[in-house]
Protein backbone atom coordinates (compact mmCIF):
# COMPACT_ATOMS: atom_id res chain seq x y z
CA UNK A 1 0.00 0.00 0.00
CA UNK A 2 1.59 3.52 -1.12
CA UNK A 3 1.57 6.30 1.76
CA UNK A 4 -1.22 8.08 0.22
CA UNK A 5 -3.31 5.47 -0.33
CA UNK A 6 -2.67 4.28 4.01
CA UNK A 7 -3.22 8.36 4.49
CA UNK A 8 -6.62 8.52 2.55
CA UNK A 9 -8.20 4.70 4.07
CA UNK A 10 -6.72 5.98 7.98
CA UNK A 11 -8.65 9.68 7.31
CA UNK A 12 -12.15 7.93 6.00
CA UNK A 13 -11.85 5.41 8.68
CA UNK A 14 -10.98 7.54 11.42
CA UNK A 15 -13.50 9.77 10.26
CA UNK A 16 -16.17 6.87 10.47
CA UNK A 17 -15.31 6.27 13.90
CA UNK A 18 -15.49 9.98 14.99
CA UNK A 19 -18.89 10.73 13.88
CA UNK A 20 -20.13 7.41 15.35
CA UNK A 21 -20.01 8.82 18.84
CA UNK A 22 -23.22 10.98 20.75
CA UNK A 23 -22.86 14.90 19.61
CA UNK A 24 -24.57 16.32 22.95
CA UNK A 25 -26.95 18.79 22.33
CA UNK A 26 -24.45 21.51 22.89
CA UNK A 27 -23.50 21.51 19.74
CA UNK A 28 -27.21 21.25 18.38
CA UNK A 29 -28.89 24.66 17.28
CA UNK A 30 -30.30 26.40 20.48
CA UNK A 31 -33.82 27.28 20.34
CA UNK A 32 -34.81 30.30 21.91
CA UNK A 33 -38.13 29.31 24.38
CA UNK A 34 -41.06 31.82 23.85
CA UNK A 35 -44.17 32.38 26.06
CA UNK A 36 -47.29 33.03 24.20
CA UNK A 37 -49.81 35.14 25.96
CA UNK A 38 -53.27 35.51 23.87
CA UNK A 39 -53.77 32.27 21.47
CA UNK A 40 -56.54 33.64 19.70
CA UNK A 41 -56.02 34.73 15.93
CA UNK A 42 -53.81 36.96 16.10
CA UNK A 43 -51.76 35.13 18.78
CA UNK A 44 -51.23 32.20 16.54
CA UNK A 45 -50.50 34.67 13.50
CA UNK A 46 -47.36 36.03 15.60
CA UNK A 47 -46.70 32.45 16.66
CA UNK A 48 -46.68 30.80 13.24
CA UNK A 49 -44.41 33.96 11.86
CA UNK A 50 -41.96 33.28 14.26
CA UNK A 51 -41.78 29.25 13.57
CA UNK A 52 -41.64 29.99 9.82
CA UNK A 53 -38.60 32.36 11.03
CA UNK A 54 -37.05 29.17 12.11
CA UNK A 55 -34.46 28.74 15.98
CA UNK A 56 -37.94 29.41 18.16
CA UNK A 57 -40.08 26.96 20.63
CA UNK A 58 -43.23 27.64 22.19
CA UNK A 59 -42.55 26.25 26.04
CA UNK A 60 -46.42 28.24 26.69
CA UNK A 61 -49.23 29.57 26.34
CA UNK A 62 -51.89 31.14 27.96
CA UNK A 63 -55.09 32.58 27.58
CA UNK A 64 -58.67 33.08 28.94
CA UNK A 65 -60.55 31.48 26.57
CA UNK A 66 -60.29 27.45 27.26
CA UNK A 67 -61.49 26.60 23.72
CA UNK A 68 -58.26 28.85 22.00
CA UNK A 69 -56.07 27.45 24.68
CA UNK A 70 -56.40 24.12 23.96
CA UNK A 71 -56.59 24.89 19.91
CA UNK A 72 -53.40 26.85 20.24
CA UNK A 73 -51.68 24.28 21.84
CA UNK A 74 -52.61 21.50 19.58
CA UNK A 75 -51.53 23.37 16.74
CA UNK A 76 -48.39 24.44 18.27
CA UNK A 77 -47.59 20.57 19.41
CA UNK A 78 -47.89 20.10 15.26
CA UNK A 79 -46.00 22.43 13.93
CA UNK A 80 -42.67 22.32 16.16
CA UNK A 81 -43.32 18.79 17.91
CA UNK A 82 -43.31 19.64 21.67
CA UNK A 83 -46.07 20.69 23.53
CA UNK A 84 -46.17 23.90 25.13
CA UNK A 85 -47.38 24.25 28.94
CA UNK A 86 -51.04 26.02 29.03
CA UNK A 87 -52.10 28.47 31.26
CA UNK A 88 -55.25 30.57 31.73
CA UNK A 89 -53.28 33.20 33.88
CA UNK A 90 -50.09 35.32 32.44
CA UNK A 91 -48.63 35.90 35.60
CA UNK A 92 -48.22 31.97 36.19
CA UNK A 93 -46.47 31.72 32.45
CA UNK A 94 -43.99 35.15 33.41
CA UNK A 95 -42.68 32.60 36.36
CA UNK A 96 -41.42 29.83 34.07
CA UNK A 97 -37.44 29.80 34.87
CA UNK A 98 -36.92 28.92 31.19
CA UNK A 99 -38.36 31.62 29.43
CA UNK A 100 -36.81 33.85 27.93
CA UNK A 101 -38.96 35.77 25.45
CA UNK A 102 -43.06 37.04 26.04
CA UNK A 103 -44.86 37.44 22.60
CA UNK A 104 -48.20 39.04 23.57
CA UNK A 105 -51.14 38.60 21.55
CA UNK A 106 -54.12 39.72 23.61
CA UNK A 107 -56.32 42.53 23.25
CA UNK A 108 -54.84 46.02 23.44
CA UNK A 109 -56.32 47.14 26.70
CA UNK A 110 -54.36 44.48 28.38
CA UNK A 111 -51.42 44.83 26.33
CA UNK A 112 -49.72 47.85 29.08
CA UNK A 113 -50.35 45.13 32.00
CA UNK A 114 -48.82 42.24 30.94
CA UNK A 115 -45.76 44.44 29.26
CA UNK A 116 -44.78 45.59 32.36
CA UNK A 117 -44.76 42.60 34.02
CA UNK A 118 -43.00 40.81 31.59
CA UNK A 119 -40.12 43.66 31.97
CA UNK A 120 -40.38 43.35 35.88
CA UNK A 121 -39.14 39.69 34.87
CA UNK A 122 -36.55 40.83 32.65
CA UNK A 123 -38.14 39.32 29.68
CA UNK A 124 -37.47 40.20 25.89
CA UNK A 125 -40.69 41.02 24.53
CA UNK A 126 -42.83 41.32 21.25
CA UNK A 127 -45.87 42.43 21.66
CA UNK A 128 -48.81 44.05 18.96
CA UNK A 129 -49.73 47.22 18.49
CA UNK A 130 -50.79 49.65 20.35
CA UNK A 131 -48.44 48.98 23.24
CA UNK A 132 -51.01 51.41 25.06
CA UNK A 133 -53.40 53.22 24.95
CA UNK A 134 -52.21 56.53 27.17
CA UNK A 135 -48.61 57.21 28.21
CA UNK A 136 -49.48 56.89 31.13
CA UNK A 137 -50.64 53.21 31.24
CA UNK A 138 -47.16 51.98 30.70
CA UNK A 139 -45.48 55.11 32.56
CA UNK A 140 -44.24 52.74 35.52
CA UNK A 141 -41.97 50.59 33.20
CA UNK A 142 -39.03 52.98 33.43
CA UNK A 143 -39.10 52.28 37.58
CA UNK A 144 -40.17 48.53 37.71
CA UNK A 145 -36.81 47.79 34.92
CA UNK A 146 -34.09 47.17 36.72
CA UNK A 147 -33.00 43.43 35.29
CA UNK A 148 -30.63 43.54 31.87
CA UNK A 149 -31.49 45.42 28.75
CA UNK A 150 -34.65 44.15 27.26
CA UNK A 151 -35.19 43.75 23.85
CA UNK A 152 -39.05 44.99 22.90
CA UNK A 153 -40.56 45.56 19.71
CA UNK A 154 -44.28 46.92 18.86
CA UNK A 155 -45.02 45.65 15.34
CA UNK A 156 -47.40 46.03 12.43
CA UNK A 157 -48.33 43.31 9.85
CA UNK A 158 -45.87 44.25 7.25
CA UNK A 159 -42.61 41.97 7.09
CA UNK A 160 -43.14 40.45 10.29
CA UNK A 161 -41.16 37.26 9.74
CA UNK A 162 -37.78 39.37 8.08
CA UNK A 163 -37.96 41.13 11.23
CA UNK A 164 -38.30 37.74 13.78
CA UNK A 165 -35.25 36.86 11.87
CA UNK A 166 -33.67 39.97 12.97
CA UNK A 167 -34.46 39.57 16.22
CA UNK A 168 -33.50 36.21 16.74
CA UNK A 169 -30.20 36.73 15.18
CA UNK A 170 -29.51 39.92 18.25
CA UNK A 171 -30.78 37.49 20.63
CA UNK A 172 -28.70 34.83 19.69
CA UNK A 173 -25.62 37.39 19.57
CA UNK A 174 -26.10 38.28 22.80
CA UNK A 175 -26.90 34.86 24.32
CA UNK A 176 -24.05 32.54 23.10
CA UNK A 177 -25.03 29.73 25.83
CA UNK A 178 -28.73 29.19 26.80
CA UNK A 179 -30.40 31.51 28.99
CA UNK A 180 -30.93 31.39 32.73
CA UNK A 181 -32.21 34.06 35.07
Amino acid sequence: MKRREFLKVGGMGTTAFATSFYIPSVFQERRIRIGLIGAGWYGMVIAKAALKAGGVEFIAVCDVDAEHLKNSVDELEKLQGTRPKSFKNYQDLLDMKELEVVFIGTIPHWHALQFIAACSKGLDIYCEKPLAYDIREVWPWPVQQTGPAILCRSDFNAARVRHFRRQRNSLMAERSEPYTR
